[in-house]
């Protein structure tokens, strides 16, 4: 929280309203979507100006590490993970099937082995859990 105490200080000054200001923080530390907030803090409940708003969501990314801090790493990671086992299956493919009418069997078991694995790990390792707004993860 200190991280934000400075500009939620900056931005009472300015005169917007506390609860405003810590929808905003809330919102940014749970990673909604910077439309979503906007969106929100503009509304006629809340009743705050368009240019306000994109500063302070502006800071509060600053303050909490970067707006895309948590942009797809997963997806990154499972990417390379796909990439690598698409080029053992292919080197596999090409030293046993090709020189080896029974390493076909090999090839299959092997290939099966790998996705099978594939599989459990991307089930394992993508648990998607719910933040505080319902929003999955």
């Amino acid at each position: 929280m200190k991280n934000f105490d400075t500009t939620k200080q900056k931005y009472l000054e300015k005169g917007m309203k506390e609860k405003n200001i810590d929808y905003a923080i809330d919102a940014v530390k749970y990673k909604v979507n910077r439309e979503l907030i906007i969106e929100n803090l503009t509304s006629k409940y809340r009743n705050e100006l368009t240019e306000v708003s994109n500063l302070l969501l502006d800071e509060l990314y600053e303050a909490n590490g970067g707006e895309f801090k948590y942009a797809n790493r997963r997806g990154i990671f499972w990417g390379i993970f796909v990439l690598i086992a698409g080029i053992i299956v292919l080197m596999d493919y090409i030293f046993f099937v090709k020189w080896d009418p029974i390493g076909f069997y090999i090839f299959l078991i092997i290939v099966i082995l790998i996705f099978g694995l594939l599989l459990i790990f991307t089930g394992i390792f993508t648990n998607h859990k719910k933040d505080a707004f319902g929003d999955l993860d």
